[in-house]
């Protein structure tokens, strides 16, 4: 038999057996054919074919009694498996076309690694006289411009050496770009503006800087000054140029207004125009101020128990009559310095989308005496009032419907919107009501108790307060109206007025006309000294925190540029 687990073939020296059995006794003797003319002896034999092909192999045992017996087998010799040449390396540069000066470019290097070994090195040539760099992938920067030939040197680990190579176009570097000036949106004439710019510059080194303040002004420094000289709208521009790769520039618009002129005014504070000033009449006769509404610190309405509805474009200084009398003026909306809406007496909303400059009364449709009225936007408001009414407007006060009534409940006396979706409003008899769904469905979030609210403001989608009077006068929510706690008040009397304008600053009214504001959500409060007595019933409002209004039904009119802060 054949015992080699070597493949046969030529060159190969194989092992046989042979294994007999003798009936009389005595040792067996054994020759060997191989087939090709050579022969061996022994039970145990080696043989090495010259040759592919076909060999019967035979073994003759013999005993000591002459007799013998043969056996015989097939062998095949066959060509050795070579094994194939190793792939050549074919080493490849993978990199862009084209790069610009002065940028980081990704190099990356591919070749055919031996199948029983591994490419060893990638050594890498710029074409720029820079040092060669190591490595399967690299970052490189061109310093200048210019036609370059990249090459790639690759070694693996049975000597191979072979080189690739790519031309690379590499462009000017990029300008500067992406300027954008740093400045105030509002200055006063008189006061200093300061201006900064940031931009990308990829090509580095120094720029030059060329600003253009709109005013026939100009400065080449980096961070300038310029103080105007007349109130106006101008144009800042400003050049950024790197004397290498090219300039960019950017500009912006900055509104000039005159100076503030409630420096002259009888003010709280021991600086002329800080705290809370007496602002200058209204060229309306005396009467009971009901609502104040600011749609940006320098527009805004006031509305009276006369009729008389009177508009402001410098923050509350000067106004103008826009209606001179009809019925009483309950409440004022404003979102912004065109878009405005009044709720008067007979439950009508007079609605402006020009700044007051022509008004259009739409009914609502209401019974029910309506008190306040709330826009969110141009187009989504409500109007509150007695038996909990709550009517709804989807089209900027053309068309109203009723969303809310419980004719045997007291009067809703306020309402404030975060958006389309989210409003709360309070009740005479203590308890909130509140909508997730546009007002679709109203529920109660808390239940009627013995504080008569008076008034709700948020400062934020998430952070509001109700005001009162009762046990108590201040209930907080952090969670958009969901749920209500009882929060500290600054007086032991009923609060009837209350604005934020964040979810940490705002300020409340309470009866006798004192004003505190907060600074910390109403962790705490600081009394706001008044410069004469606000007699009557409140009303606030502020656009951020340091402008602010309040009138009153006594016909008090006050007035802040520094969140009613004395200095």
């Amino acid at each position: 038999m054949l015992l080699s687990n070597t493949a046969p073939a030529p060159g190969s020296a194989l092992s046989f057996l042979a294994i007999s059995t003798n009936d009389g006794g005595g040792p067996l003797t054994y020759t060997w054919n191989f087939g090709d003319g050579q022969t061996a002896t022994g039970a145990n034999a080696q043989h090495a074919y010259d040759a592919t092909g076909h060999y019967v192999v035979s073994v003759t045992a013999t005993n000591a009694a002459g007799l013998s017996a043969t056996s015989t087998t097939t062998v095949t010799i066959v060509t050795a498996p070579v094994n194939p040449p190793d792939p050549p390396l074919l080493p490849a540069i993978v990199a862009p076309d084209e790069v610009r000066a002065q940028s980081a470019v990704l190099f990356s290097g591919d070749a055919n690694p031996p199948s029983n070994g591994s490419v060893t090195s990638y050594t890498w040539d710029f074409g720029d006289g820079s040092s060669a760099a190591t490595g399967q992938h690299v970052v490189h920067t061109y310093a200048a411009a210019g036609a370059r030939t990249v090459t790639l040197t690759v070694t693996d680990s049975i000597g191979r050496t072979e080189t690739a190579t790519a031309g690379i176009d590499v462009l000017p570097p990029l300008p500067p770009h992406g300027v954008v000036i740093h400045g105030p949106l509002e200055v006063k004439v008189g006061d200093t503006a300061d201006f900064t710019a940031s931009f990308e510059n990829p090509g580095g080194g120094a720029v030059a800087y060329a600003w253009d303040f709109g005013d026939g002004a100009t400065s080449s420094d980096a961070a300038p000054s310029h103080t105007y000289a007349a109130p106006g709208q101008h144009t800042v521009r400003l050049t950024v140029t790197n004397p290498v790769s090219g300039s960019s520039g950017a500009t912006m618009t900055l509104e000039v207004i005159e100076r503030d002129e409630m420096i002259e005014l009888p003010c709280a504070g021991d600086t002329a125009g800080t705290g809370w000033c007496i602002a200058p009449g209204l060229p309306i006769e005396p009467t009971a101020l009901n609502t104040v509404s600011f749609g940006d610190a320098r527009s805004g309405w006031i509305g009276s128990e006369s009729g008389a509805l009177v508009h402001s474009t410098d923050g509350g200084l000067t106004w103008a009559i826009q209606i001179a009398s009809g019925n009483a003026i309950r409440s004022i909306s404003s979102v912004d310095s065109n878009h405005v809406w009044a709720l008067d007496s007979q439950r009508n909303v007079l609605s402006s989308s020009d700044g007051g400059a022509t008004w259009q009364t739409f009914a609502t449709g209401a019974v029910s005496t309506l008190v306040a009225v709330k826009f969110v936007d141009q187009h989504y408001g409500w109007a509150v009032g007695t038996a909990e009414s709550i009517w709804a407007t989807t089209d900027g006060g053309q068309s109203w419907v009723l969303q809310h009534s419980e004719m045997s409940d007291p009067a809703l006396n306020g309402i404030d919107g975060m958006d389309s979706n989210n409003a709360v409003a309070v009740s005479d008899n203590g308890s909130i009501l509140r909508t997730t769904d546009g007002g679709q469905s109203w529920h109660v979030v808390l239940a009627p108790n013995s504080t008569a609210l008076k008034g709700v403001s948020f400062g934020g989608p998430l952070t509001g307060f109700a005001v009162g009077r009762g046990a108590t006068r201040i209930y907080k929510t952090s969670d958009g109206g969901a749920t209500w706690a009882a929060s500290t008040s600054p007086t032991s009397e009923a609060l009837l007025a209350v604005k934020f304008v964040t979810a940490s600053i705002g300020w409340v009214v309470s009866e006798s006309g004192q004003i505190f504001r907060t600074d910390d959500g109403g962790g705490s409060w600081s009394l706001q000294n008044l410069p004469s007595q606000a007699l009557g019933l409140p009303a606030l409002d502020a656009a951020n925190a340091t402008n602010a209004w309040l009138v009153t039904a006594g016909g008090a009119y006050f007035i802040t540029g520094t969140g009613g802060i004395a200095q």
